[in-house]
């Protein structure tokens, strides 16, 4: 409880936003339409309850208003912008309607952004199933969401290409080695990017035959 009584020194109003100065020598920053709801004018005392909304409502100001400063810059998933705000020490409970908020106002859509995401990633480095689960997952994107946004990727993508494309990136790096040493790293690597034994195999004796048909044309 507070010993010493607050009262409200001045009010600034803006478009969306009062600035509230108090005897205690604090500043807040609320919606403007708390002054209506809950009565606060100038030179009032604050009761316990009046105080204890004005503290939170201001939190939840600035913590919805960093939000939108993270939002601005690029995309983030909940989990990503949950991470950010923590960091700032904001209040659990505030960061958590402010999530909620920004769902609700899209702001925030984690399977657009995986999606997204997905997408580009295959584009760029074509990889398997397990290599985009993982990626999405440093993204903190729930798995379920990964899941299902990978399977939407891949119906639309051929593997044994994704396999072909990611291969023919690095084949610079193989195609002097002897055929087994070629083969052997090609495998590991496409491993790495999710792909199957089976995947890899196919893709190598693939790759391999249409670069030998090259060099003989």
């Amino acid at each position: 409880m507070r010993t010493n009584q607050i009262k409200i020194i001045s009010i600034q109003r803006f478009e969306t936003k009062a600035k509230l100065s108090l005897s205690n020598s604090q500043v807040y920053n609320i919606p403007i339409e708390l002054l209506i709801t809950h009565q606060l004018v100038e030179s009032i005392v604050l009761t316990e309850s009046q105080f204890e909304i004005i503290e939170f409502e201001a939190a939840l100001y600035e913590t919805f208003n960093k939000a939108k400063q993270y939002l601005a810059m690029r995309d983030h998933s909940t989990g990503e912008l949950k991470i950010k705000l923590q960091k700032k020490r904001f209040p659990d409970e505030t960061i958590s309607q402010t999530l909620s908020k920004c769902q609700k106002l899209g702001y925030i859509d984690d399977e657009k952004y995986a999606y997204k995401l997905a997408e580009k990633l295959v584009a760029r480095k074509p990889c398997g199933k397990p290599f985009l689960m993982a990626y999405l997952q440093t993204k903190l994107i729930p798995r379920d969401i990964g899941d299902r946004i990978a399977n939407l990727v891949f119906e639309s993508s051929d593997i044994q290409t994704l396999a072909m494309d990611a291969l023919e990136k690095k084949w610079h790096m193989y195609d002097q080695l002897a055929l087994e040493d070629a083969r052997n790293k090609s495998y590991n690597y496409l491993a790495r990017r999710g792909f199957s034994f089976g995947e890899a195999k196919d893709a190598f004796e693939e790759l391999y035959n249409k670069k030998q048909e090259e060099l003989d044309n």
